[in-house]
């Protein structure tokens, strides 16, 4: 038994990796933050998986699902927006996963394009500083 946190994008459900949608299309069970993915992501879920929106749950809910999924020898696909990866609220899962002895695995999602790096802008050389940009959060810059 294993979770697999999948990071479904920026939203467009047509952006989720190869991977997380396989992952998805193969788990009988999928959690997912349905405030924030779409739909369309999880209906991709095997007929008769257990696919329940986490939005309204605590975390506390959230893992007494994946104990009963453990219990019954089921893969979870825990969906979340963004890029798990990358994103805090999957930190404090993880914790209770490593307390609990249960195995996980982390498929990053599609980053949105970040919109403060003129360099891709086909107007960036009318920038005011040229080629600058923001560097990102790993401290590499342009």
């Amino acid at each position: 038994m294993k979770v697999h946190f999948i990071g479904a994008g920026p939203g467009a459900p047509d952006l989720i990796t190869v991977r997380g949608l396989a992952l998805i299309k193969k788990c009988p069970v999928c959690l997912y933050a349905g405030s924030l993915v779409p739909p369309e992501i999880v209906a991709a879920a095997p007929a008769g998986a257990r696919v329940i929106d986490t939005a309204p749950l605590t975390l506390d809910e959230i893992i007494a699902e994946i104990l009963v999924a453990r219990d019954n020898g089921q893969d979870v696909a825990r969906v979340h927006s963004g890029d798990p990866s990358i994103y805090g609220a999957t930190a404090e899962q993880m914790r209770r996963l490593d307390r609990e002895n249960i195995a996980y695995d982390v498929t990053p999602g599609v980053n949105p394009p970040r919109t403060d790096d003129t360099r891709h802008c086909p107007d960036h050389h009318s920038h005011p500083h040229g080629d600058e940009g923001i560097g990102d959060a790993r401290g590499r810059g342009p």
